[in-house]
């Protein structure tokens, strides 16, 4: 990929100006790490034509370079950029669009709201919430349950909930905006299809709030984990909670984070250490550790490279890591043994108090004759 990414716009202004628009539209559903990649671009394009690379960028922000790429392609999803590539499919340019477009084409494919009521406001087409609940990242992973886009007359029916239009009210509460057809489709899902509890779905949505993830599809995420972990009640979501906040910040300390919030793509590898490969909070620090040792960075990605070949090596324990660094340690002598060997060297001997000298070449049987005269 080529070091050097040119960054321009559409629009004549020439100034650090943040649109009205992308505060109110676009800001508070956002991830907060990628709101400072956005706003970020907007500061460098001060200067129009501004050269920057990706990597840069993943420094300023002590991200991984795939952590600023996720964030641009979240942007280009929603329209607010687009992100430019050669023959070759690599990455040189970012064009930073107009938001008032990005609103408009979102009013195109939706055509209706629902009111602080819960009633809807204007019809919603089917199809079109299926390209939203696309394009705003709500398109779920093979293994994750899908959120439906729910025809008219399972909308009119879910009105006429009181359970369902109460939660709805919350949720726009809460958020402080009017729901959308996403929101609207993913809050009915929790309830309907994740079979969580009104209470719980509360408690979730203030949890997410509190911890600065006004993401619908960051909800989303925790309601879904709700759900496969058979939470059932507030007190069973708050020991879950609490759960995952010590290992986040464990890992997070390990790791020598303290000056910021772990973004979710690291949050998810947590998951994913702790819950599917059930390591124990001991091995995952001792990984974090050796990161650190190695690379001297907080790469979450060497962790996780580290902990992959763990699980695959059943590692449960710090004895199990003994065990394989011992594996490690056997099989790289052997193939330094092997590689010496076909370069036709034989490894010395280690030198120690009573072998330190270099050893006499002689022919004893040739003094021999010499000494009797032969």
């Amino acid at each position: 990929m080529p070091e050097d990414v040119t960054l321009h716009t559409n629009s004549p202004k020439q100034v650090t100006v943040v649109s009205n628009t992308f505060i109110d539209n676009f800001m508070s559903q956002a991830n907060g790490e990628y709101v400072k990649i956005y706003l970020y671009l907007l500061r460098c394009l001060s200067h129009n034509g501004h050269s920057f690379s990706v990597s840069e960028m993943a420094d300023r922000f002590d991200h991984t370079e795939k952590d600023i790429k996720r964030a641009l392609h979240y942007w280009q999803e929603h329209n607010l950029l687009k992100l430019e590539y050669n023959e070759s499919q690599e990455l040189i340019g970012i064009c930073l669009l107009d938001p008032e477009h990005a609103v408009q084409k979102d009013a195109d494919i939706i055509s209706g709201t629902f009111d602080t009521t819960g009633n809807l406001a204007v019809a919603v087409n089917d199809d079109s919430v299926k390209k939203i609940s696309h394009r705003t990242g709500l398109e779920p992973s093979k293994n994750e349950p899908a959120v439906p886009a729910y025809s008219l007359e399972q909308l009119a029916t879910f009105q006429n909930d009181n359970v369902v239009a109460e939660l709805l009210t919350i949720t726009e509460m809460y958020l402080g905006h009017t729901l959308n057809a996403t929101e609207t489709n993913t809050v009915i899902f929790w309830y309907d299809s994740l079979k969580l509890n009104p209470e719980v779905i509360d408690y979730l949505i203030t949890y997410c709030i509190e911890k600065k993830h006004n993401s619908i599809h960051y909800m989303n995420k925790v309601a879904i984990s709700f759900h496969e972990d058979g939470i059932q009640s507030v007190e069973e979501a708050k020991a879950r909670n609490s759960m995952h906040s010590k290992n986040y910040f464990t890992v997070a300390k390990s790791l020598g984070i303290t000056n910021r919030s772990l973004i979710q793509s690291e949050q998810e590898l947590i998951e994913k250490w702790t819950k599917i490969y059930k390591l124990p909070l001991d091995i995952i620090t001792e990984a974090c550790r050796r990161t650190i040792a190695r690379t001297n960075q907080p790469s979450f990605e060497y962790t996780d490279t580290i902990l992959k070949s763990w699980h695959e090596k059943k590692v449960q324990s710090m004895e199990d890591i003994a065990r394989v660094d011992a594996e490690h340690n056997k099989n790289k002598f052997v193939q330094n043994m092997k590689n010496n060997n076909n370069n036709g060297n034989t490894p010395a001997a280690p030198a120690n108090r009573f072998h330190n000298f270099e050893e006499r070449k002689n022919d004893y049987d040739e003094l021999e004759r010499k000494l009797l005269g032969y």
